[in-house]
């Protein structure tokens, strides 16, 4: 793509640089400083073809890591995955040019501020989409920082009573043959799964009817044999269906006892859902592809949903699914996710209102050195400080779509801290005026 590899920008300024005073009050304090930034991003193939609606088939997922140090030695991690990797280099050239230099001289223990500090930098532009993408990555990788620099997991950071999260397995299957779903079926059941959720959304309505009944039979025979009791069965549409359509689907569906049907209509269609949740005795989830908590504050009043599907890679990261989420739960309703598994069992983990925690086919097992461990139906978390996501970039390597791209400031001192001297001195390197953007890439 035409960068360097090691391409080094230092001293870049953020939206809203502080004064001298502030630095040294901060550098008196203590805190850890945000140093460096570095961005990866891979493009990753899938290991058979997978399908859907919304895509078609999915062959590769991008992978966009955000690597953030701080001056006390420790480094924070945050990523997403995006199908087909559309828009993915898009994203990491964000972070890169402009949220990533926006944290430098930050202290990782103000995930409000920074996030905040983000959002109004992006402002002009507006804050969803390809936006919100990228700072979710950055804000997943603050969130990590903290917890490691106050040496806990991000679960228990969050204030988590529980060190296991229900889930389901979430297959990526509308084109797979029925014999070959029922055999997906029977894999994730051996693998520790105890609730399954397939893809709907064919051509002819009638083929996803005789899948669904399909898979409810295989999984009620499956519970009658060890003695357990009836298993969940999820279906996901990704907005395929009009609103008429969803209306019948939703009405054949009702006998095959689905626990709830995901994302029938586009999420946008807020008017659409509210009709759903009247006419419709099935359990309605949307919200996965929403960008902002505003949306997810729109569906949630206007929509009547039954259940709000949050992905932290859409959202803008861990700070806004937070309050998405308690939103939710202040309205009563149950949330559910989509995206990042390993880092969703933190946040639902944290959660009173949380139902089954989505596992995607975008798996990073082999890519990671805490590979993800189901025991009857559930995941449990590690003590591990942060996320405890650890990626294995040697085997990473061959799949890079673009190369590293890093910010960082005043070296550190030999204590490994910003010394008062060294934070003045960096202030001064910072532009009068923070929106001249000619300046502040001279700097």
């Amino acid at each position: 793509h035409g960068f360097a590899r090691d391409m080094s920008i230092t001293n870049r300024a953020s939206a809203s640089p502080r004064t001298p005073v502030q630095i040294r009050k901060q550098a008196a304090r203590d805190e850890p400083l945000i140093n460096s930034v570095t961005v990866d991003h891979f493009n990753v193939p899938t290991p058979t073809a997978l399908t859907d609606s919304m895509h078609g088939e999915i062959r590769s997922f991008g992978l966009v890591i955000a690597r953030i140090k701080a001056d006390s030695g420790e480094e924070g991690v945050g990523y997403i995955t995006i199908p087909n990797n559309v828009a993915a280099g898009a994203v990491a050239s964000l972070i890169t040019r402009d949220l990533g230099p926006s944290l430098i001289g930050q202290s990782p223990e103000r995930t409000e501020l920074i996030w905040n500090q983000m959002a109004k930098l992006m402002r002009s532009i507006g804050r969803s989409g390809l936006v919100s993408r990228a700072m979710s990555v950055l804000d997943i990788a603050v969130w990590d920082l903290k917890a490691k620099v106050y040496k806990k997991p991000l679960w228990r950071l969050l204030g988590a009573s529980k060190d296991s999260v229900k889930v389901v397995a979430a297959g990526v299957d509308l084109m797979l043959p029925l014999k070959d779903l029922i055999r997906q079926t029977e894999k994730f059941l051996t693998d520790g799964f105890l609730a399954i959720k397939i893809k709907v959304g064919r051509r002819e309505m009638k083929e996803d009817i005789q899948r669904v009944r399909a898979v409810r039979a295989f999984l009620d025979n499956y519970a009658f044999e060890i003695g357990g009791q009836r298993l969940p069965l999820m279906v996901s549409a990704d907005g395929e269906w009009s609103l008429p359509q969803a209306v019948k689907a939703l009405a054949l569906l009702e006998k095959h006892s689905i626990e709830w049907v995901e994302m029938p209509i586009m999420s946008d269609d807020v008017n659409g859902y509210k009709k759903l949740y009247n006419t419709s005795i099935i359990a309605v989830a949307a919200g996965s592809t929403v960008t902002t908590e505003q949306e997810v504050m729109h569906l949630i009043c206007e929509g009547k949903l039954s259940i709000a599907q949050i992905g932290v890679n859409n959202i803008g990261g861990i700070t806004p699914f937070m309050k998405a989420a308690r939103l939710a739960e202040i309205h009563k309703i149950p949330v559910t996710t989509q995206g990042p598994h390993d880092i969703h069992f933190h946040l639902v983990a944290a959660l009173d209102n949380a139902t089954f925690c989505e596992v995607s086919e975008f798996r990073l097992n082999e890519f990671i050195d805490l590979p993800l461990t189901i025991v009857n139906g559930k995941a449990k978390l590690s003590d591990v400080p942060g996320h405890g996501v650890r990626f294995d970039f040697k085997a990473l390597e061959k799949h890079r779509d673009s190369t590293n791209v890093k910010t960082t400031t005043a070296q550190r001192s030999s204590r490994g801290k910003l010394t008062m001297e060294e934070a003045t001195a960096m202030t001064k390197k910072l532009p009068k005026d923070p929106w001249d953007m000619k300046m502040r890439d001279n700097v």
